[in-house]
């Protein structure tokens, strides 16, 4: 699977869980995408919405 997208340094090695819910709205577009690949990647079945 990828490493997440560090698009805040302190939260590059923050668990998945923690860096859903620190994203914020600016970048929309690209956690839904991630979120999307993460879910793909990991074989999870439900992503928070």
């Amino acid at each position: 699977a990828p490493n997440a997208p560090c698009i805040r340094e302190e939260l590059c090695t923050a668990s998945y869980d923690t860096i859903a819910v620190h994203w914020t709205s600016d970048d929309e577009f690209t956690v839904v995408s991630y979120e999307l690949q993460y879910a793909i990647f990991t074989g999870q079945s439900n992503i928070a919405s």
